[in-house]
């Protein structure tokens, strides 16, 4: 298994400890409330390049999660499901912080050693996804060492 099969299998399954979301997928997803999806982001993987090898790296990656939307139009104190869904991701990416504030990081594989979980942005991105889905989306990255032997 290569490095980067390691980073995506330990940060799916390391995400996948917050259980309030049930149906998770890599990659892609249905097009179904409940499913979430952990989608890598290509980008430059090392922020700072050692000359002997390895370095600080920097694994950015986006959290797709499709819930039910609401084909009425929203009414103050009459229809709240679109602003719970938003807070239920929002808790998820509170969630992230916080294992980043008590030190808890994914297993990422050998000689790679997390150091830090950022969430990218401060509140979801929520976009309709077809007549019945609505889609909201954030990013997020873990940074890691990787150390050469």
């Amino acid at each position: 298994m290569t490095k980067e099969q390691h980073i995506h299998k330990g940060l799916i399954e390391y995400l996948m400890n917050y259980t309030a979301f049930e149906k998770w997928y890599f990659g892609f997803s249905r097009v179904q409330p409940g499913a979430i999806s952990i989608i890598p982001i290509p980008g430059e993987r090392y922020i700072e390049q050692w000359i002997e090898g390895g370095g600080y790296c920097e694994y950015q990656f986006a959290v797709g999660i499709f819930q039910k939307s609401p084909q009425a139009i929203y009414v103050p104190d009459k229809q709240t499901e679109q602003l719970d869904d938003a807070f239920d991701v929002q808790a998820f990416m509170g969630w992230i912080e916080n294992q980043n504030d008590v030190g808890n990081f994914p297993r990422l594989g050998n000689n790679l050693i997390p150091c830090r979980l950022k969430v990218l942005q401060g509140v979801p991105t929520i976009t309709g996804e077809n007549e019945t889905t609505q889609k909201m989306l954030f990013s997020a990255a873990v940074y890691y060492y990787e150390i050469k032997e």
